[in-house]
């Protein structure tokens, strides 16, 4: 459906490039769901941000028909070959779930015939947008259940504790949709983190690591509280 409303937007507006983006909620930032030409817009946007982010943020229109003076513009558009841009907000009930936007290579003066397109293409767009992503949640949600029910089986005492550590770890990798995945125990005797699981990676379940040595697994054995890292 996003492909197929970034097409009809090409041709009713004549422009040069379509974008559609859709908020993440977990992540807190617009992804892209469509884009008819690659490499125009930044593969992510926060709220607020150029265009896209105030539309979404702000509920409204954006018209720009010289990008490149426009005092809120972000750097990377104009070097891709972005001159004039219109975006319009994603609305399903009462609340803004993405943006639909349009560039062109040229300057141009956006018409209020043009912005009545945007909006009635919007108009169907935000409620189809809204249906599958209520779907996919429901089908993450479910996921996330049958993982959690088979950790706890295993919790239960069905299986030896090397094993349960085994398909916890695992469940986390899958549900976080992350390369690996490990967990450590707090060893009194030893006074450090001795790990008793890892996805990815061959380990040695009789060496105990100290806290200050653990890294994240450390540091948030430390805290209390979890510790999340880009690098």
């Amino acid at each position: 459906r996003a492909r197929v409303g970034g097409k009809g937007c090409s041709e009713g507006l004549q422009v040069d490039v379509t974008v559609i983006f859709h908020f993440d909620r977990p992540s807190g930032f617009l992804e892209p769901l469509h884009e008819s030409a690659s490499r125009v817009v930044e593969r992510k946007l926060k709220p607020g941000e150029g265009a896209i982010g105030l539309a979404f943020s702000n509920r409204r229109h954006y018209a720009i028909d010289d990008y490149a003076t426009w005092g809120l513009r972000l750097p990377g558009p104009t070097s891709r070959g972005l001159a004039a841009g219109l975006s319009y907000p994603l609305v399903a009930g009462d609340r803004a779930i993405g943006v639909v936007g349009v560039w062109s290579g040229t300057k141009r003066s956006w018409t209020e015939t043009d912005i009545l397109i945007l909006s009635l293409v919007a108009a169907q767009i935000g409620p189809a947008l809204q249906t599958a992503t209520a779907a996919k949640e429901r089908e993450v949600q479910a996921d996330t259940f049958r993982a959690l029910n088979e950790v706890a089986v295993a919790a239960a005492g069905v299986l030896e504790p090397a094993e349960l550590a085994r398909i916890a770890t695992e469940r986390a990798r899958d549900l976080a949709k992350s390369s690996g995945a490990s967990l450590t125990w707090f060893d009194e005797e030893g006074q450090g983190l001795r790990q008793l699981a890892e996805t990815e990676i061959p380990f040695d379940p009789n060496l105990v690591i100290p806290i200050a040595e653990a890294g994240a697994h450390g540091l948030a054995f430390e805290v209390g509280k979890p510790i999340a890292g880009a690098d």
